[in-house]
């Protein structure tokens, strides 16, 4: 969290609009056997020798992540944009945990553009 809000103040400082977006990916209670396998961290993320990430740890950490997000932005009076929300979590749009799939990118850019305002003239009109 202070590492974000050091990247606003600095923004803010130089008077750019920061909009913050949530990450999202694959993570999510219940896998199966196929988003297990393609979720990289599971494989190479680890405390020691034996010990690895779980699902568990993979899914909590991405919605503290994702939380802390929002709760900067309502604190800082951001535009929010939940890109998490609009992301099924599914092999069909993600690669692996958090890497897309080339489908993937028109809905990112959608749901980007119609927050900001969509596009008028070919320049991004922000709401």
């Amino acid at each position: 969290m202070r590492n974000i809000r050091t990247i606003v103040e600095l923004a803010r400082h130089d008077s750019t609009r920061v909009i913050l977006m949530t990450e999202p990916c694959l993570a999510k209670e219940h896998l199966s056997p196929e988003e297990t396998k393609a979720i990289r961290m599971l494989w190479t993320e680890a405390l020691n020798d034996s010990i690895m990430w779980s699902s568990e740890t993979l899914t909590n950490g991405m919605a503290q992540y994702n939380d802390a997000l929002k709760r900067i932005a309502k604190e800082e009076g951001l535009q929010l944009i939940d890109l998490d929300a609009a992301i099924p979590k599914s092999l069909s749009y993600f690669r692996d945990e958090v890497h897309y799939q080339d489908t993937t990118f028109a809905i990112v850019a959608g749901v980007v553009a119609d927050a900001l305002g969509g596009w008028q003239s070919g320049q991004l009109t922000p709401k």
